[in-house]
């Protein structure tokens, strides 16, 4: 078994906290798919039936966008450190039609956008330019005892969802319908990693009115 499938196999807790209003669910076998296809592994036949089925499923393309949002900064947290070699996965994955099924992320975000503006343009008047920040120094560390994840909080009633992982994406922890702006990850998690490691982590936000906020890919260390 090679190391990108094994990722894919702790990949799977993440893709199932993802959520969606579509009504289609990403199975186990796709999400596979998804992982192997942006690491290279997946044969084009397969790949180019993913992107037809992101142009159509909402759900499909949000499992992407995860995948690769993680994917590029573990890559970046690699190159920047100066005594860790930098992992590079096959070319393969730059292939046309991935670059497509990126064309057509967009278009769904985008879609999806205009979708909830019409059908809410109240929404954005109750949280304007709510954008969740880590109240953590970016790339600063935290002790394993106390690995208290932190961001700006949202309006009154909001709740979260946390994903947590190493920059190889095995994943140290996942919570949801939490009510603070903040989640601590077990000492226990993280025992087995050496100081300096690096974790990834991103939170999605279900605002009062409906909406859902997503934030970027924050990176914290382990002291």
């Amino acid at each position: 078994m090679t190391e990108t499938r094994r990722s894919d196999e702790r990949l799977a807790d993440v893709f199932r906290a993802i959520e969606d209003s579509s009504a289609v669910a990403v199975s186990d076998s796709d999400r596979e798919r998804i992982w192997l296809a942006i690491s290279g592994e997946l044969p084009p036949e397969e790949r180019r039936a993913l992107v037809d089925q992101m142009a159509t499923t909402p759900a499909y393309a949000e499992a992407w966008r995860v995948a690769h949002e993680m994917w590029r900064a573990s890559q970046g947290t690699a190159a920047e450190a100066a005594d860790t070699p930098v992992r590079h996965y096959p070319r393969r994955w730059t292939a046309p039609w991935v670059a497509a099924a990126a064309v057509l992320l967009v278009g769904t975000t985008i879609g999806l956008v205009s979708l909830r503006e019409q059908q809410s343009v109240d929404k954005f008047r109750s949280s304007p330019g709510y954008v969740i920040e880590s109240r953590v120094p970016d790339a600063g560390a935290l002790p394993r005892e106390a690995f208290r994840l932190q961001w700006a909080a949202g309006p009154e009633g909001s709740r979260y969802r946390v994903r947590v992982t190493t920059e190889d994406l095995v994943v140290l922890a996942t919570a949801a319908d939490l009510a603070a702006a903040e989640f601590s990850v077990a000492a226990t998690q993280l025992s087995e990693l050496p100081p300096g490691t690096t974790v990834l982590w991103q939170v999605d936000a279900y605002l009062p009115d409906g909406e859902r906020v997503t934030s970027r890919t924050f990176v914290t260390h382990v002291r």
